[in-house]
């Protein structure tokens, strides 16, 4: 049986000013218990592993795996900037030319 002043049986509030240490009787009555984090976390703790759709578990301590994009990149080539490049810089020079 946990002692009755153990650190385990007290929540920080982050409702209240100064976010003060409440008992867990006092969050069991609270009007924002369904909202609380903390409150939460105690009822339910975080299981260590997460369910996928396709029935694989996978442990919260791996990195995710990044999937492979679907898309082409969206940068153009070297070749096709170079082109545009030209293309920007012959059309520059001719609006000079017409505000001589």
């Amino acid at each position: 049986m946990p002692k009755k002043n153990s650190a385990n049986n007290y929540l920080t509030c982050p409702r209240l000013k100064g976010q003060p240490k409440k008992h867990i009787a006092v969050c069991h009555r609270c009007r924002f218990r369904k909202k609380c984090a903390p409150y939460r976390n105690h009822c339910q703790a975080e299981l260590p592993f997460t369910f996928s759709s396709d029935g694989a578990n996978s442990s919260k301590s791996a990195p995710p795996e990044e999937p492979e994009p679907k898309t082409p990149a969206l940068l153009p080539k070297k070749e096709a900037t170079e082109e545009l490049v030209k293309e920007i810089e012959s059309e520059l020079k001719a609006l000079q030319k017409l505000c001589r």
